[in-house]
């Protein structure tokens, strides 16, 4: 699964790789159900030194729109450190700033019982296009703003 081609993803770069996390579509966007409507479709890639993994997951709307929220707070306060943890519990980011600009990225991604575990490391310059990208999902993927208060 190359998702390189379409730029509506967040990218987290390091020097031994990415991690990109591409929604793709809403999962069931003619429901009735407000809540139905909010999960996205999204894939998931990983390279980094050699390793190479995909899949697919759902991810909320909101919850993109929460993560944005957490990557702005470390721009702000290069000490920030934050969990994010997707509802169907498959992929999970734990992200800490040093305080001098560098932000270590702990991540979990786990697909029927087999997980894989990585670590970087990302330079606090990365953070306004992550924040970027996020805002244009926001964009595309709106959250009901009527249910979730962020």
């Amino acid at each position: 699964m190359d998702l390189e081609q379409d730029d509506l993803a967040l990218v987290i770069k390091c020097d031994e790789g990415k991690l990109e996390i591409k929604p793709l579509r809403y999962e069931y966007p003619n429901s009735s159900d407000a809540s139905d409507r909010s999960w996205i479709f999204t894939a998931v890639a990983v390279k980094v030194n050699g390793f190479i993994g995909s899949y697919t997951t759902l991810i909320q709307d909101v919850e993109f729109a929460i993560l944005c929220k957490e990557l702005k707070y470390c721009y702000g306060d290069l000490n920030k450190e934050f969990e994010f943890r997707n509802i169907e519990r498959d992929l999970r980011l734990k992200i800490k700033g040093d305080g001098l600009g560098h932000f270590f990225v702990n991540v979990d991604c786990e697909q029927q019982h087999v997980r894989l575990s990585i670590e970087m490391m990302f330079d606090q310059s990365f953070l306004p296009k992550m924040i970027e990208n996020l805002e244009e999902i926001n964009k595309r993927y709106p959250y009901n703003r009527k249910m979730f208060s962020i």
